[in-house]
Protein backbone atom coordinates (compact mmCIF):
# COMPACT_ATOMS: atom_id res chain seq x y z
CA UNK A 1 0.00 0.00 0.00
CA UNK A 2 1.65 3.40 -0.95
CA UNK A 3 0.75 6.89 0.66
CA UNK A 4 -0.97 9.15 -1.90
CA UNK A 5 -2.58 12.41 -1.70
CA UNK A 6 -6.41 12.91 -2.80
CA UNK A 7 -8.56 15.89 -3.12
CA UNK A 8 -12.57 15.77 -1.74
CA UNK A 9 -15.09 17.29 -3.10
CA UNK A 10 -14.59 20.46 -1.10
CA UNK A 11 -11.05 20.87 -3.55
CA UNK A 12 -8.95 20.27 -0.02
CA UNK A 13 -5.95 18.31 -0.18
CA UNK A 14 -5.74 14.56 2.00
CA UNK A 15 -2.50 12.26 2.59
CA UNK A 16 -4.21 8.44 2.89
CA UNK A 17 -3.11 5.01 2.80
CA UNK A 18 -6.35 3.77 1.60
CA UNK A 19 -6.14 1.72 -1.85
CA UNK A 20 -7.11 3.05 -4.80
CA UNK A 21 -10.58 1.46 -6.45
CA UNK A 22 -9.67 1.79 -10.01
CA UNK A 23 -7.11 2.41 -11.31
CA UNK A 24 -6.82 6.20 -13.68
CA UNK A 25 -8.22 6.23 -16.95
CA UNK A 26 -5.85 5.84 -19.77
CA UNK A 27 -6.33 8.74 -22.17
CA UNK A 28 -8.76 8.03 -25.31
CA UNK A 29 -6.52 7.00 -28.50
CA UNK A 30 -9.03 7.53 -31.43
CA UNK A 31 -8.16 6.35 -35.46
CA UNK A 32 -6.27 8.07 -38.11
CA UNK A 33 -7.33 9.41 -41.29
CA UNK A 34 -5.73 6.78 -42.51
CA UNK A 35 -7.24 3.91 -40.91
CA UNK A 36 -10.26 5.05 -41.22
CA UNK A 37 -9.96 5.99 -45.23
CA UNK A 38 -8.81 2.22 -44.95
CA UNK A 39 -12.23 1.15 -43.23
CA UNK A 40 -14.39 3.28 -45.06
CA UNK A 41 -12.57 1.06 -48.43
CA UNK A 42 -13.67 -2.25 -46.86
CA UNK A 43 -17.18 -1.90 -47.08
CA UNK A 44 -19.74 -2.21 -50.43
CA UNK A 45 -21.78 0.51 -49.58
CA UNK A 46 -24.58 -0.15 -52.09
CA UNK A 47 -25.43 -3.38 -49.78
CA UNK A 48 -27.38 -3.37 -46.75
CA UNK A 49 -24.85 -5.62 -44.59
CA UNK A 50 -22.13 -3.76 -45.17
CA UNK A 51 -23.11 -1.21 -42.55
CA UNK A 52 -22.84 -3.68 -39.68
CA UNK A 53 -19.48 -4.83 -41.20
CA UNK A 54 -18.22 -1.29 -41.02
CA UNK A 55 -19.63 -0.45 -36.81
CA UNK A 56 -17.92 -4.33 -36.50
CA UNK A 57 -14.28 -3.85 -37.91
CA UNK A 58 -14.60 0.57 -36.36
CA UNK A 59 -15.12 -1.45 -32.78
CA UNK A 60 -12.20 -4.16 -33.17
CA UNK A 61 -10.19 -1.17 -34.48
CA UNK A 62 -10.69 1.30 -31.12
CA UNK A 63 -11.09 -1.78 -29.03
CA UNK A 64 -7.33 -2.55 -30.03
CA UNK A 65 -5.89 0.67 -29.82
CA UNK A 66 -7.19 1.25 -26.65
CA UNK A 67 -6.29 -2.02 -25.25
CA UNK A 68 -9.68 -3.57 -24.26
CA UNK A 69 -11.53 -6.42 -24.61
CA UNK A 70 -15.07 -7.59 -25.18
Amino acid sequence: MSTRIVTDSNGRKHITNEPQLHSPQRPWVGLSEDEINKLRHLVDWTAEWSYGRFAYELERLLREKNGGAA
